[in-house]
């Protein structure tokens, strides 16, 4: 009898994928930009290549036998560019950890090496606990700055940064604004220029990216609600061919007297079924990444998880590790999963901070809404982007019901299966500057007398009787994803007092009783103002 093994194929991919140094042609042209050059900024949405094109970059250096330095804000990243050089350059990693030093929070403690130890049979890559670098006879030819929207703050890293600048050494960095918790960020060349001290002869080359190659249509269709203008929204096209499955969405109330955690672990426990149905029940060892907001939310969660997989899962034996663990392995072949009873799958579990700048086939959002008008609407809105756009093929979000939140609507959509998922027709219809709105306060809500029919306008709309677009909401539910073009549900991209989408809008079967009666008050508000404009 001849058995498929999907798992088996997806490991082989991966590593495939990992030695895999070909550029597509808008990289390769980005590449050009910025090679040689003294001091650069690669910008490039989520997913965009920005690591893969600095990969390409390191390799160069190492192959002529010079070091590099590679910063980022968590171990993970920076264990996963060391592992990801390893498999790319095709050497021992005994030789390739020579090579190469990691720079991570504290910055404080300077460049450090990498060593390699054995950990049961697995080889598993370590940050030298030997303390800071103190080797000065060794020259970095160059030094990455990985998420550098996130730690292009940190004076500890400016201090650093400094010490390396009147050298022969050049840098670096990457970054994505959407992907900052600020709408504005100081990454940018002048303040770049003011850091390293440069001299007026000396310039730093910008280069953008805008092809999203990590992930499929449909993940980069649902995570743009939440990408900025200043993340190249307008321009992100996707590279993928593939179109992907559909988002999960998962809202759920959380009863009286019912113990969150316990529901979110059954939550996602359905999620991690329906994905592993969609894959054919292959493998999932260490293809999937359950994202959580902090590592509060992680210790607290992790109990109620493990108890419901194994009540779910009797035969798969999953192991919940951290990405700093899974980032940390060196094993190059599965670990026979498939085939052995006695061998554990790997599910990440971990903080968005963690995960920041990793990939998994498959990412599982916990717990990340909030109220779009409270004073962490900006994180909100950037852990949403982050986590989602950690994925390859699969996107799943497992939420408590949050009434005014970023995902309230996503509790009114059903998916419709008999329509094809159209990238172009979506992108046609999203509002670009939504996301945008949200945070630099032009949307706000009208205080009235009962709550429930309080509705969202532009705050500095003077003229009301300037109504050059009355467009509705699309809720993309024809197109196979759960996202509209514009958060929250009920506002449109009109410039005044937003027109109510009809009931038909949106498949009855969808809404609630309360929620129709709901709808139906805003359909008569609206119609007075209508009426008075």
């Amino acid at each position: 009898k001849v058995k498929l093994d999907l798992g088996a194929f997806a490991q082989y991919c991966a590593m495939v994928m990992m030695r895999f140094t070909e550029l597509t042609p808008h990289q390769l042209e980005q590449l050009e930009n910025i090679r040689g050059r003294k001091v650069a900024l690669l910008l490039a949405p989520a997913g965009g290549g920005k690591t893969f094109v600095a990969i390409q970059r390191m390799l160069g250096v190492i192959a002529i036998g010079k070091s590099v330095v590679f910063c980022a804000r968590n171990i993970p990243l920076a264990l996963f560019v060391i592992n990801w050089l390893i498999h790319a350059s095709r050497k021992s990693a005994e030789i390739i950890v020579k090579q190469i030093f990691v720079l991570v929070e504290p910055f404080s403690s300077g460049p450090q090496s990498i060593s390699i130890t054995n950990d049961n049979g697995h080889q598993l890559l370590n940050i030298s606990d030997k303390g800071a670098y103190v080797n000065h006879e060794i020259v970095f030819d160059l030094f990455v700055i990985d998420e550098a929207h996130h730690i292009i703050g940190d004076e500890h890293l400016r201090s650093q940064l400094q010490n390396f600048s009147g050298v022969a050494t050049k840098f670096l960095f990457l970054g994505d604004t959407s992907q900052s918790h600020q709408l504005k960020t100081n990454l940018n060349k002048e303040n770049i220029s003011s850091i390293l001290h440069l001299q007026n002869n000396e310039e730093v080359v910008v280069a953008k990216l805008t092809e999203v190659v990590r992930s499929t249509k449909r993940v980069v269709a649902g995570a743009s609600a939440f990408q900025l203008v200043d993340g190249s929204k307008a321009a992100t096209e996707t590279h993928c061919a593939s179109i992907g499955l559909p988002l999960d969405a998962r809202i759920f109330v959380n009863e009286k007297d019912a113990i969150l955690v316990d529901n979110y672990a059954r939550e996602v426990v359905v999620a991690l079924k329906n994905v592993s149905l969609q894959l054919g029940h292959m493998s999932l060892h260490d293809r999937v990444a359950i994202i959580c907001p902090d590592g509060k939310f992680v210790k607290e969660f992790k109990v109620p998880l493990k108890t419901e997989l194994a009540r779910q899962f009797s035969d798969s034996n999953y192991e919940l590790v951290s990405a700093t663990r899974a980032s940390a392995s060196l094993m190059c072949e599965h670990n026979s999963a498939t085939t052995k009873k006695e061998a554990t799958n790997w599910l990440v579990l971990d903080s968005i901070e963690m995960m920041d700048g990793l990939e998994r086939l498959v990412v599982i959002c916990v717990d990340l809404d909030n109220v779009i008008l409270s004073s962490t609407k900006d994180a909100t809105r950037c852990k949403l982007y982050r986590a989602m756009t950690r994925s390859q093929l699969a996107v799943a979000i497992v939420n408590q019901e949050v009434r005014g939140g970023w995902l309230e609507f996503l509790g009114h959509l059903r998916f419709n299966q008999s329509n094809n998922f159209d990238d172009k027709n979506v992108k046609k219809q999203t509002n670009l500057t939504a996301a945008d709105d949200i945070l630099s306060g032009t949307v706000n809500k009208i205080d009235v007398e009962d709550e429930d029919e309080a509705v969202v306008i532009k705050a500095d709309d003077d003229d009301l009787s300037d109504t050059s677009d009355d467009s509705i909401i699309n809720t993309q539910v024809e197109q196979g994803i759960f996202f509209p073009t514009l958060v929250p549900q009920f506002i449109t991209s009109s410039s005044y007092i937003p027109k109510f989408m009809p009931l038909s809008s949106y498949n009855e079967e969808g809404f609630s009783k309360h929620d129709k009666v709901l709808i139906q008050k805003l359909h008569m508000l609206d119609d007075k103002v209508n009426s008075l404009v």
